[in-house]
């Protein structure tokens, strides 16, 4: 699901940067993968804030600083 995201972020990324700053799916995403105890789901995490911060877009730059990822 967190790879569907990603993809969104990349080829989607007017109409997905407004929905992620709505409904402040950054936060939920991140906070709620990274204290999983399965590995893999923390990496899709951390696989999607390093999506989030290469796009070098500052509106994501400033939502994640925001957020406190």
């Amino acid at each position: 699901l967190v790879d569907l995201v990603i993809f969104c972020v990349h080829h989607h990324a007017f109409r997905i940067k407004y929905y992620l700053m709505r409904h402040d799916q950054i936060a939920r995403i991140v906070g709620g993968l990274v204290a999983r105890r399965e590995r893999w789901v923390a990496c899709a995490a951390i696989r999607f804030v390093r999506a989030c911060v290469g796009l070098k877009d500052d509106f994501y730059l400033a939502h994640v600083a925001k957020a406190g990822v």
